[in-house]
């Protein structure tokens, strides 16, 4: 299974066009496994600051949620300097309030959201939002929930590999992860 992964990983690397990718953080999931909340997976507060910024947003520079997410996807998959020796990302205030900055706050914003991320309409925040999305049908990400009517009813997809099959659904043109890339990767073989 673990020789699996490993292609697996590999091959989208390229197939996505992300090359410099690293791998799972060491610390992605705790000691114990998946439910270990000493483990990334479970530290909440990245969640909590992307929902505080998300439910902001019209009150910020446009484009700060965006650059926010997009920062803290390299935080955590392509950044060498984010992990310590052993692999850990280790997500510190300083840290956190350096992925504001980055993405268009001021110094003085940014520690208000940091402040911010431990706070009871935080937290309820998230956990409504992860609710509904639960509610509605998702189990992961990405979760994906369309239609082309108001009153249809959602067609759900999950997975990065499902875009083709909802391209297909809607009638839509597929072109690939990377649309500027050709298809063919010369084989080893």
């Amino acid at each position: 299974m673990a020789k699996f992964h490993r292609q697996d990983f590999e091959r989208n690397k390229k197939l996505f066009n992300i090359e410099s990718m690293l791998s799972m953080p060491s610390n992605f999931f705790g000691p114990e496994g998946p439910m270990d909340k000493s483990g990334l997976s479970r530290d909440f507060r990245l969640m909590r600051l992307l929902t505080s910024i998300h439910a902001t947003q019209s009150e910020l520079p446009p484009g700060t949620l965006y650059s926010a997410t997009s920062l803290a996807f390299q935080l955590l998959w392509r950044r060498e300097d984010a992990r310590d020796q052993h692999g850990n990302v280790l997500l510190t205030t300083d840290v956190l309030r350096d992925l504001c900055e980055q993405s268009g706050m001021s110094r003085e914003i940014s520690m208000a959201y940091v402040e911010g991320i431990n706070s009871p309409p935080v937290k309820s925040m998230l956990l409504n939002s992860v609710g509904e999305a639960v509610d509605r049908g998702a189990f992961g990400a990405p979760t994906i929930f369309c239609s082309r009517h108001i009153d249809e009813e959602e067609a759900i997809f999950f997975g990065s590999d499902r875009f083709e099959q909802l391209s297909f659904t809607y009638s839509l043109p597929w072109y690939g992860p990377d649309p500027h890339r050709s298809n063919y990767l010369p084989s080893k073989i």
